[in-house]
């Protein structure tokens, strides 16, 4: 019988190590950026829906971007990682 093994179990360890990293660095500095936006004006202080809204979509912004603000050389190996040379 002949095993198929998922897409992702076929990748090199280093596609997973980058993958993992850039998965990593989204999440911790959302949380971040929400922490620091809410512990500005207190925990205490009521928060609007808008706020909500705006910390959801900036936080969105970060997880797709944030190599942008932190490694470029991470960049780089997002973009040969996808077949594109970066020349």
């Amino acid at each position: 019988m002949i095993r198929v093994l998922p897409r992702w179990q076929l990748w090199p360890r280093w596609k997973k190590v980058v993958l993992s990293t850039y998965l990593t660095g989204a999440v911790a500095s959302g949380l971040w950026f929400v922490w620091t936006t809410y512990d500005n004006g207190g925990f205490s202080r009521p928060h609007e829906p808008m706020d909500i809204l705006l910390i959801g979509s900036i936080y969105l912004a970060l997880t797709v971007l944030w190599p942008l603000f932190w490694s470029y050389g991470l960049i780089v190996i997002l973009l040969i990682w996808l077949g594109i040379n970066p020349r």
